[in-house]
């Protein structure tokens, strides 16, 4: 069925190379149920690498409750990151003092 949504034969081209890619360097350990590569998500839909858009019946935890991008999750994460991105606690045993 060919919809406005879809614009290549799935997978598309950009996808089937990042596939044929990923075949190569990764890990046979991390399996691929399905052919599909996505570029980026907002609201309840994904696009996938050629441009062809979906909802995304699969929808993560994070995308589930809030959807994808959602501006009010963007604009507290932007807010946040300027302050750091990653804090690790040292510990006496980092330190090699634990006893």
């Amino acid at each position: 069925m060919q919809t406005p949504h879809i614009k290549t034969p799935l997978p598309g081209p950009k996808a089937q190379a990042m596939l044929a890619r990923d075949a190569q360097v990764i890990s046979p350990s991390y399996p691929r149920d399905y052919p599909f590569v996505m570029s980026h998500g907002r609201g309840a839909e994904v696009w996938d690498v050629d441009g062809n858009r979906y909802i995304d019946f699969h929808a993560g935890y994070g995308a589930n409750v809030v959807g994808h991008a959602n501006p009010a999750v963007v604009r507290a994460v932007q807010h946040r990151v300027t302050k750091g991105t990653h804090f690790a606690q040292p510990s006496p045993r980092a330190a090699g003092s634990w006893d």
